[in-house]
């Protein structure tokens, strides 16, 4: 991601117009080449020895300073440094501010000089030194352990891309369009939705489908990590062949600005298609399931389900028994309390139960949300809490009167 000073673009009646960069000019790709060898050159080096030699590059150079401090933040984003606490380190800070504490509370001292002598003796070693080795956990002094190499070209695809997800950060709602009947691309990217924890209505059109996704700027807790889950959904986006996204994005308090792009910008998507890849999260939910007392299996989710009101949805898994009955759970995180009300109220005139309700503890916290699910039918009968990710236990009682009733199901 780009920081909000890295951010470049344009306003055009109200417009916001991401200055993307030419993937194809010669220029930039040579800075980038030169760019990523020093990355490379600097593994086993300090932060500080790379910041070094990145800035000398970037001086040198007469392109946009936020366009080459931007892709100079991704590559910092794939290099991977020593951040561990060094327990020797703090133990010897711990000893020299304690021994200095009771020095200069014990002893007058004529001079500095003496001061520092004191000092040196104590440590066998010059003042310099330990002043060097004082703050060496500090993040300038801190050792590249690896960097993830990338080629000139993608880093530019990159650079554009994160140019969106910075401003996705700073969004109220995403309404994506896609104009497709190919159910396996579908799939895959309602497979991405879910991977990032995010709930969207669905509308069908005649073309395709069309997704309304709340923005971080609406919600009312966990902004950032939902933003964050926002923003890194994009790149699944750029593997549909025809799609187009709004926005609103606001980059103050009191300014809002419309945001549009589609396929034509061109950006490629760093992800790869999301097609065998299981979440470990994902995989543990179905092997408690299976582990258990119960007879039912879980599996992903791998189609929509229509629900009053010409709505879709893609739950999080299917919940089958031996005897052939079958039904969907979806999962609301923390973020999802306005997805969640309209859910509850959407199936609040249903009979049967056509889909499971799993809550995150966190949404009891919102007295509206609590109240809700308190005095809501179908909640009661067909939802349960969780809180990391639903367990065998908490589902047991539900799936039991499902069979003791038998429900009809989808």
């Amino acid at each position: 991601m780009l920081t909000k000073d890295l951010l470049r673009y344009k306003v055009k009646k109200n417009q916001i117009i991401p200055s993307f960069i030419s993937v194809d000019e010669i220029s930039f790709l040579h800075f980038a080449e030169q760019l990523i060898e020093i990355f490379s050159d600097n593994v086993d080096r300090t932060r500080e020895t790379l910041l070094e030699s990145s800035k000398a590059l970037i001086e040198s150079q007469s392109h946009d300073m936020n366009l080459m401090k931007g892709l100079e933040k991704i590559l910092l984003d794939r290099t991977e440094f020593d951040t561990a606490l060094n327990e020797e380190l703090q133990n010897f800070r711990h000893e020299l501010f304690l021994y200095t504490s009771q020095i200069l509370s014990t002893t007058a001292f004529e001079s500095q000089e003496q001061y520092f002598k004191s000092i040196e003796q104590q440590f066998t070693t010059s003042t310099k030194n330990l002043a060097l080795r004082l703050y060496q956990d500090l993040p300038a002094h801190q050792q590249i352990l690896a960097f993830k190499t990338i080629t000139p070209e993608h880093l530019l695809h990159r650079y554009n891309c994160a140019l969106v997800q910075s401003l996705l950060l700073r969004s109220e709602q995403l309404e994506v369009h896609l104009i497709t009947t190919d159910s396996t691309l579908i799939r895959q990217l309602f497979k991405y939705l879910r991977f990032h924890q995010l709930l969207c209505e669905v509308k069908k059109t005649q073309e395709g489908y069309t997704l309304f996704i709340d923005g971080p700027m609406s919600m009312f807790m966990q902004t950032q990590k939902y933003g964050l889950n926002l923003a890194n959904f994009f790149p699944a986006i750029l593997h549909q062949p025809q799609w187009k996204i709004m926005a609103k994005i606001q980059l103050s308090k009191s300014k809002n600005y419309q945001f549009h792009l589609d396929q034509s910008c061109q950006i490629r998507s760093h992800y790869h298609r999301f097609l065998a890849y299981t979440p470990e999260s994902i995989r543990w939910f179905s092997e408690s399931l299976e582990k258990s007392k119960l007879e039912w299996k879980a599996e992903i989710a791998e189609d929509f389900i229509a629900l009053p009101g010409e709505d879709y949805c893609f739950p999080d898994y299917v919940i089958s028994h031996p005897s052939g009955a079958s039904i969907p759970l979806e999962l609301y995180h923390a973020w999802h309390s306005s997805s969640l009300e309209h859910r509850v109220h959407q199936l609040s005139t249903m009979t049967k139960p056509v889909l499971l309700l799993g809550v995150h503890q966190s949404l009891k916290k919102n007295a509206e949300t609590q109240h809700l699910l308190l005095h809501s039918e179908y909640f009661q009968q067909y939802g349960f809490y969780f809180r990391e990710m639903p367990t065998a236990k908490q589902l047991e009682k539900i799936l039991e009167k499902l069979i003791e009733r038998q429900a009809t199901f989808l």
